[in-house]
């Protein structure tokens, strides 16, 4: 692995690439200030490419500072340059680089999460590969269940609350249209009221508009904690024991 100028006329957006919605400055409206920031700061880190049968260069990583050294007419670019990577290395390097960016695609997300998962076999194998716990992989694939119409809305922005969403997907997996008349009428309230309602949800959908009601007035989206931290909500799983040890040390 090493470090080279790369012409930015040889690189092409490998199909491992997470990030899909760019091209040309399109779909990401600061690839501008990237730019400007390039020009007067230098490039930070170098893109990640790998070498293709054709001799040209796929990018594996940085997309968007590949665009903005297009932008400025650059000729090239520094970029760690791998020999050899399997496709599902290149989707890893792709997807652990962009999980930090909020406004990376869920959709992205779940088809990069559900690439992983073709290639290692299991979820905890694409926990390992990427750093991701195992329940946030599992809360992207499962988004890939929810009917075409909500991945549209999500996609677009229009229908947020991932958590909320992955719970639809799983209790009503094998029924797009039961996911769109549940999402319509919870879809507003928070996500902590959308999940207290999908989990007193029958399943023929016979308390949905009680429910509904319920939640309008106030009356769900609360938790009685009576063994905290074990049964508290707020408190990440992994950090319960944590918060365990300091409240017993100061009993």
């Amino acid at each position: 692995m090493d470090i080279e100028d790369v012409p930015l006329a040889l690189i092409d957006i490998s199909d491992a690439n997470t990030r899909k919605d760019l091209d040309d400055r399109q779909g990401d409206s600061t690839i501008d200030d990237l730019a400007r920031s390039i020009d007067h700061q230098g490039l930070l880190q170098p893109i990640s490419v790998c070498r293709t049968e054709d001799g040209r260069y796929a990018v594996v990583a940085g997309q968007r500072r590949r665009l903005a050294f297009r932008l400025l007419s650059r000729a090239t670019i520094p970029a760690i340059v791998h020999s050899q990577m399997s496709s599902e290395d290149a989707t890893a390097v792709s997807l652990v680089e962009n999980l930090h960016r909020a406004d990376m695609n869920p959709q992205d997300k779940a088809a990069a999460f559900g690439k992983l998962l073709a290639h290692s076999g299991t979820v905890a194998d694409v926990s390992r590969n990427t750093g991701v716990s195992e329940a946030t992989v599992r809360k992207y694939l499962q988004l890939r269940s929810l009917a075409p119409e909500l991945q549209e809305r999500l996609a677009a922005g229009e229908a947020r609350n991932t958590d909320a969403l992955a719970s639809l997907a799983r209790r009503f997996h094998d029924d797009p249209a039961k996911q769109l008349l549940v999402w319509d009428r919870i879809g507003a309230f928070r996500q902590d009221i959308q999940q207290d309602v999908l989990r007193q949800l029958r399943p023929d959908l016979g308390n949905l508009g009680s429910l509904v009601d319920r939640a309008a007035e106030g009356q769900l989206g609360y938790h009685i904690v009576r063994n905290c931290p074990a049964d508290c909500p707020a408190i990440p799983d992994e950090l319960k024991a944590t918060v365990a040890a300091l409240m017993n040390s100061d009993s």
